[in-house]
């Protein structure tokens, strides 16, 4: 009975119709290929952050002890604020994903706008604070 199951599940993911937006289905296919399809970019981004302040903190610290402390204090508060970023803008993204799941593509617009425009009302704060604190 199982093995019948899971052979109409597969025979009915063989038969499954591309979507009409020539959009990629990660909930068919190979599981580890759908992930790293979604992981790369981030993976990229991660590994060039590190270059980056490895090859910063080598050459600041030519400077001396006070100019790489300052860096690094830099790097922690660069940090934070990017870690709120990115806490918002995947809360955002869910809710949007949940919007396009449910095929309601004006509500997903709605969404998407709301999350670009407290994005950049946030980062309006924030950067307006730091040039009035330097």
């Amino acid at each position: 009975m199982k093995e019948d199951a899971i052979q109409t599940t597969k025979t009915a993911l063989s038969r499954a119709t591309p979507h009409p937006l020539g959009r990629r289905d990660y909930t068919q296919g190979s599981l580890h290929v759908n992930i790293w399809l979604l992981a790369w970019p981030m993976v990229t981004d991660m590994l060039s952050t590190s270059v980056y302040q490895i090859v910063d903190a080598y050459w600041v610290g030519k400077l001396g002890a006070a100019a790489l402390a300052a860096a690094t204090i830099a790097t922690v508060i660069r940090w934070v604020l990017n870690s709120m970023a990115m806490g918002l803008g995947v809360g955002g993204l869910a809710v949007v994903a949940r919007r396009i799941g449910e095929d309601d593509d004006k509500a997903a617009s709605h969404t998407a706008w709301q999350v670009l425009i407290m994005a950049v009302g946030i980062s309006g704060i924030i950067g307006g604070a730091g040039f009035l604190l330097t």
